[in-house]
């Protein structure tokens, strides 16, 4: 079914049109009521196809659990989820390319929603835009309540947890709510030293859960300096019959060395001395 867009005075032939035509997706950007219909008629595009639904070649819908059946019957030959075929997938790739003219109405829409169905939709769609949905995460970081803090959290860590990221992060990380504070935790995985180090001081934090997620996003620092505090912080969950904490411990260190199966702590210990020294690093 086609939808008229009332500002842009045109009917819009479907969503490839866009695809080879991008010329006039930026005419829409120029005026700020149609573009903000247009980010909202994506955004009902991916909630659509979200919702128990998957969409193959010639644009026939079907329900989710029927593509099971139909590859049981071994009917004609069909590819499933070909890149840039989903609707939800072109629909997020032209909201990314509006980007920031995108983010407010993205933020109110999705990420304010009280659905984390919603929210979580949201996070991706901020997190795709990148660099130029950032002073909005930086707001909700600051000011908004503890769900959005949340959403900021996880955002701001997918963008980059980098300078005022890393500075929003760093006040999330001090947080009265151990959620907001594993969150942040979350989003620290993806940053500098700065990030691994206050990684490293959450594994002292006064919450069970916090000091896991510290934990496991520090298996994205492959150094020595974060494979020695993931054998502290094995040591010390032994100590203290904090099995959860071990298992995290033992999985992040298996990601840090790309080998399977735990390890003892001295062994642990013993491969990480192996790893090669930071400059200034004893």
């Amino acid at each position: 079914m086609r939808t008229r867009c009332p500002a842009a005075g045109r009917w819009p032939r479907r969503m490839s049109t866009l695809v080879e035509y991008p010329e006039l997706r930026d005419e829409l950007i120029k005026d700020p009521v149609a573009i903000a219909w247009f980010v909202r008629y994506l955004e009902s595009l991916v909630v659509q196809a979200r919702e128990g639904q998957v969409e193959v070649l010639g644009e026939d819908k079907v329900r989710i659990d029927r593509v099971a059946e139909t590859q049981r019957q071994r009917l004609e030959p069909v590819q499933w989820n070909l890149p840039g075929q989903r609707s939800d997938s072109r629909a997020i790739g032209q909201i990314i390319a509006i980007g920031a003219p995108a983010v407010d109405v993205v933020v109110n829409d999705m990420t304010l929603s009280p659905q984390e169905f919603l929210r979580a939709i949201g996070t991706e769609l901020l997190t795709g835009i990148g660099d130029p949905a950032v002073p909005a995460l930086l707001q909700l970081a600051k000011t908004g309540d503890q769900q959005q803090q949340r959403v900021a959290a996880r955002a701001l860590g997918e963008v980059g947890a980098t300078g005022d990221s890393l500075d929003a992060l760093r006040e999330l990380a001090r947080s009265p709510v151990w959620r907001i504070r594993s969150d942040a935790a979350k989003g620290l995985s993806n940053g500098g030293h700065e990030a691994r180090d206050l990684l490293i001081k959450m594994l002292h934090d006064e919450d069970a859960f916090v000091r896991r997620k510290a934990g496991e996003s520090l298996a994205s620092y492959k150094d020595r300096v974060a494979a020695n505090a993931l054998v502290d912080f094995l040591e010390f969950c032994k100590t203290e019959k904090d099995f959860d904490g071990e298992r995290a411990a033992q999985l992040a260190l298996q990601g840090i060395s790309g080998s399977k199966g735990p390890r003892a702590a001295s062994a642990w210990r013993r491969y990480a001395e192996q790893m090669p020294a930071e400059e200034g690093e004893r």
